[in-house]
């Protein structure tokens, strides 16, 4: 049985099951996913978010830190472009 038919007919949600569906297809062509703990960690911050949604200055600047690290590695760096 195709485990997303089994993962729907087993009671789970169905948007579980798409999602699932989802983050298989993104695999399968090599797309990097952010990890929820590295999001949380960064709005769970101290002084990260004015309403725990909307970020601050500070929470701007770990995300931005957050995203180059993840991003990085597909730039080259000055010295491997020479």
């Amino acid at each position: 049985m195709n485990w997303l038919v089994y993962h729907i007919a087993s009671g789970h949600a169905f948007f579980t099951g798409v999602a699932l569906f989802i983050i298989a297809a993104l695999v399968s062509i090599r797309v990097s996913l952010v990890p929820k703990r590295v999001l949380l960690s960064i709005l769970a911050a101290k002084d990260s978010t004015l309403d725990t949604i909307h970020l601050t200055q500070a929470g701007h600047h770990r995300m931005a830190a957050c995203v180059w690290q993840l991003v990085s590695l597909a730039f080259p760096t000055k010295q491997a472009a020479q």
